[in-house]
């Protein structure tokens, strides 16, 4: 009568572990937020720099720009060691793509600090006073600065210039409040923490990009959920962002949409 059992016991010790599920990441994730007596979806994206890097890709160069589409970042990323794990629009631009303001690549400038005063026509850029710079400095140190407080140029690996600032020495930037009442748009940011935050943990730096059109005070607030010291805006309607598997959590996948610029997030 011991018989079966023994062989069903043997049977089973020899059987192969059942395969490990791993767990989706933590880092990707859509959240609802309840915003001046409404509720607003967002699609967010954690960055950990200790095991992830950031790059910001243009085509061309500033005599002759060309667009760049996520559906181009992401066929060029095939080809690399490194795995795309996200890739939003990398801030604002003119009609010919070139970069509205700073952009600095691989520590080469390749435009220049834009110190314009609201020039006509009005556009997001200089209509809500400050504009701003993200930033990565070459000891891997992220950061969102007004353009009047910008680090100096020999120290910075990457940047962009966009605008408005959203969010400055953790406050919402006042200028957003006569803006919030007539704008609602899709709208796309990034937000830097500085010392340790509870909602953010381990990571240094959220892009956010919103799911429906949305009033610029609610986008903002979401970088203060998020404990966000500084945060900039990158664009509004044609704001794209790809996210790779296994983040099912946000179905956006990018495509054909022309930018100036395209930030990129890959594993070490």
């Amino acid at each position: 009568m011991y018989l079966p059992i023994l062989t069903t016991l043997l049977a089973w010790l020899a059987a192969p572990p059942p395969a490990t599920v791993q767990a989706p990441p933590d880092n990707a994730r859509r959240i609802t937020r309840e915003c001046l007596g409404g509720k607003a979806r967002f699609d967010v994206y954690l960055v950990d720099l200790d095991e992830q890097q950031l790059d910001i890709l243009h085509n061309g160069n500033a005599k002759a720009p060309r667009p760049i589409t996520l559906d181009q970042v992401r066929g060029a990323y095939k080809k690399s060691d490194n795995a795309l794990q996200f890739a939003t629009n990398g801030g604002m631009y003119m009609p010919d793509y070139g970069a509205q303001g700073l952009l600095i690549r691989a520590g080469h400038v390749e435009y220049p600090l834009n110190t314009k005063e609201q020039p006509r026509p009005f556009t997001n850029f200089y209509s809500i006073p400050p504009n701003g710079v993200f930033y990565l400095t070459h000891s891997g140190v992220p950061g969102i600065a007004p353009r009047d407080r910008v680090p100096s140029l020999d120290s910075l690996t990457l940047a962009t210039q966009s605008g408005p600032m959203l969010v400055l020495d953790g406050q919402l930037n006042p200028g957003l409040d006569r803006a919030s009442e007539t704008s609602r748009k899709l709208r796309s940011g990034v937000g830097v923490k500085q010392g340790r935050n509870s909602i953010m943990g381990k990571y240094e730096m959220v892009f956010i990009i919103s799911v429906e059109p949305i009033n610029f005070e609610c986008f903002a607030r979401a970088f203060l959920y998020y404990g966000c010291t500084d945060a900039l805006y990158l664009d509004g309607v044609i704001s794209e962002a790809y996210f790779a598997e296994p983040y099912t959590c946000c179905q956006r996948r990018g495509g054909r949409q022309g930018f100036g610029s395209v930030l990129t997030v890959m594993e070490r």
